[in-house]
């Protein structure tokens, strides 16, 4: 089997003391969470990152290349 895998590390906090960075991708910004909800131009991935963060039942989601087909996995 040909597998390839494709990982993102994020960090959630509860608090956060700083600042926010300029970044070339765009704006970066604070939102609430029914705010994030309704956005309609977050990262592509965003919604697989909101359920991680929401769900304490999950704690993973990662791109998996088997025999040349992309998959989402969410764990």
């Amino acid at each position: 089997m040909n597998r390839t895998e494709a990982v993102t590390i994020t960090n959630m906090c509860m608090i956060y003391d700083g600042s926010r960075v300029l970044v070339q991708e765009g704006r970066v910004y604070w939102l609430e969470l029914d705010e994030m909800k309704k956005a309609g131009n977050l990262a592509g991935e965003m919604e697989f990152t909101l359920e991680i963060f929401l769900r304490e039942d999950l704690s993973e989601h990662f791109l998996l290349k088997e025999n040349g087909e992309w998959r989402e996995v969410l764990k």
